[in-house]
């Protein structure tokens, strides 16, 4: 893995097209619970691929949270089923 060329793909490509750095990509992977030590060994594709999997992660968590959010002020049947749901 050569750091000094900008990763092969664009890793935030969902992302309004942004294309993220390394240090983007190793702060991403760092928060998602990867090791600092590990990342080293790690080659180019796979922290591509980690990284990509970390933004679907949170994404999903984010409309995790919206529909939570939404369920919480709209309050109702929909809101009870989903909290009967998550208690289980």
């Amino acid at each position: 893995m050569n750091l000094f060329y900008p990763p092969r793909m664009a890793p935030q490509a969902g992302r309004a097209g942004k294309t993220a750095g390394w240090g983007v990509i190793f702060a991403t992977l760092i928060a998602a619970g990867h090791s600092r030590e590990a990342l080293g060994g790690y080659t180019a594709r796979q922290l591509e691929l980690f990284y990509r999997e970390a933004l679907s992660r949170e994404d999903r968590l984010q409309a995790r949270q919206l529909l939570a959010t939404n369920l919480g002020f709209a309050g109702g049947a929909a809101a009870e089923a989903e909290l009967r749901r998550l208690e289980g």
